[in-house]
């Protein structure tokens, strides 16, 4: 999206990144030395603006917005990752330090390291023990100066609401407001959607019509063999496996106690995914629904083609309400990743 294009708040936003990445380059150029100190010895002296907090609705242009300021900045110590290979990572790498007293404040030493500024796509949190991590890794974070720009559908004050002990992790919102500017994209309108013209990627009903379109991305006539695979070193089922293409079954992606790894190497491994037989879910398949928001979202981080069967619109898939808020994310991003102009986007590895 050119500057051209942005609405009035957008502007207001990437005008701000920009002056971010310019005091970034500026501190990086004119203090190189001093980031190159060992972590201990950054951790008084360190200053770097903080970064920003970007919330707002779906389709606002957050992700567009941080996407864009990542690749402009002329860093080579930055690292952008969506919320959820994050916590994969901390968690892998805490499973490393298991041994050592403190494996928490190790982990936190190795990323102040590994990335001077730290871009969040998607950020939230869902459970007592990430909000934990998450308190101490973004105190780490501000006290050695990493510059963190992160996009959240919540204001850092909704972060964990109505969590378990919540209370605990009230310091760590305090934190994030106080050392990132916090900046709301307001509006209504869905610019992902705007002048898109449709694939004929999503499918409805489920019926053996819409299988039959899913057969012929094969170039086959209805599948009546099924092939296991091993993915995240587990085996599953597909229905047809080719060459950077896949075909599952909801079931097997989302009603069997599927990882976040799991998907991650999913959407790794394929451009194009498959998916057939996605129900209509209520709040009795909140479990199921879950895993299908992450899924989508992890497909959509790593710009996967979808192609998909499912019973009904993608905005009536959900039909309860424990997780009405995160479907409709679910739901742009369906939306989204079946027109022609999301299949043209690179498919992403990392």
């Amino acid at each position: 999206m050119s500057d051209q294009s942005l609405d009035a708040e957008q502007t207001i936003v990437a005008d701000y990144l920009a002056s971010l990445s310019l005091r970034l380059t500026q501190c990086h150029r004119n203090n190189r030395w001093h980031w190159l100190l060992p972590w201990r010895a950054r951790r008084q002296s360190d200053n770097t603006s903080q970064g920003c907090y970007i919330w707002g609705a779906v389709g606002r242009g957050k992700t567009m917005l941080m996407d864009r300021f990542f690749n402009e900045l002329k860093l080579k110590t930055k690292k952008r990752v969506h919320f959820h290979q994050f916590m994969r990572n901390v968690h892998s790498a805490l499973a490393a330090q298991n041994k050592q007293s403190d494996p928490l404040k190790g982990v936190a030493s190795q990323l102040v390291d590994q990335a001077r500024v730290l871009c969040i796509d998607e950020f939230m949190v869902h459970d007592i023990a990430d909000a934990m991590i998450l308190a101490e890794l973004f105190t780490a974070f501000f006290e050695n100066g990493v510059a963190i720009v992160t996009t959240s559908n919540s204001p850092p004050d909704e972060l964990y609401k109505n969590g378990l002990q919540r209370a605990r992790f009230l310091p760590a919102i305090a934190t994030i407001k106080r050392n990132m500017k916090v900046m709301k994209l307001a509006g209504e309108h869905d610019y992902r959607l705007q002048w898109l013209s449709s694939t004929h990627a999503y499918h409805t009903p489920s019926d053996h019509k819409a299988t039959d379109a899913l057969a012929s991305f094969f170039g086959e006539k209805t599948p009546t063999n099924q092939i296991i695979i091993e993915l995240n070193h587990r085996p599953m089922t597909a229905i047809r496996h080719g060459t950077g293409k896949i075909w599952l079954s909801f079931n097997e992606l989302c009603k069997k106690p599927r990882s976040a790894d799991d998907y991650m190497d999913l959407a790794c491994e394929y451009v194009t995914v498959l998916i057939s037989d996605v129900p209509i879910m209520t709040s009795q398949h909140d479990d199921a629904a879950r895993r299908f928001v992450n899924l989508i979202d992890t497909l959509y981080d790593h710009r996967c083609n979808l192609v998909i069967a499912a019973a009904a619109p993608a905005n009536s898939l959900y039909q309860g309400n424990r997780l009405k808020a995160d479907f409709q994310r679910t739901t742009s991003r369906l939306q989204e990743m079946t027109t022609a102009a999301y299949w043209r986007q690179q498919h992403r590895v990392n």
